[in-house]
């Protein structure tokens, strides 16, 4: 009886020896998604959608954020290992993991940027610096939801990326009230 429960035992296992986590798609649905956004480009800021995604500073300030996921924009301008202290403008740095956004194209300070996790192979692929090294210093919208992440206000759980080669966020940027009314005065 043993030799007749051994073989199909043996068979098994051998089968899942021979197994290996594929991601099967993961770059097809990064290209499908960049793909469908180039042509999506938003019309104002502020709101967390698509079309007036939250900036840099709605995010580090904590402003009026709606709950859940929103959309964030701005210009990814480095990386970083571990902590905001350790923040590499560069370009040049090697982790994956997470980006910084800056609504200043040419930034090179920590304390005007925000963390943003990519915590997906697919995240990862498309964002990152590593993977994207043409990119550094170009506009990307982000999808995730707005959390504390290395100790400061960021962006954690993304699920969407793109970027926006080109593009300037001058564009977009809604003028606080009060200069419209200075502007008015001229």
């Amino acid at each position: 009886m043993r030799p007749r429960l051994l073989l199909p035992m043996l068979a098994a296992t051998g089968l899942l020896l021979g197994c290996e986590k594929v991601d099967i798609g993961d770059d097809d649905a990064t290209e499908d998604a960049n793909e469908i956004f180039l042509s999506i480009k938003p019309t104002s800021s502020g709101l967390g959608t698509q079309d007036a995604p939250l900036l840099v500073e709605q995010i580090l300030r904590g402003d009026d954020i709606p709950g859940g996921e929103s959309w964030v924009i701005g210009y990814v301008v480095g990386n970083t290992y571990r902590s905001m202290a350790m923040a590499d403008f560069s370009g040049k740095a090697s982790y994956t993991s997470n980006v910084l956004l800056s609504s200043d194209s040419l930034c090179a300070d920590a304390d005007r940027c925000i963390p943003v996790e990519l915590a997906t192979n697919a995240m990862q692929r498309s964002l990152s610096l590593p993977y994207n090294p043409s990119h550094h210093r170009q506009c990307a919208m982000v999808y995730g939801k707005p959390e504390r992440y290395f100790s400061r206000n960021g962006l954690r759980s993304t699920s969407i990326a793109y970027w926006l080669p080109g593009f300037c966020l001058s564009d977009i940027i809604t003028l606080p009230s009060e200069w419209n009314d200075w502007e008015a005065s001229y």
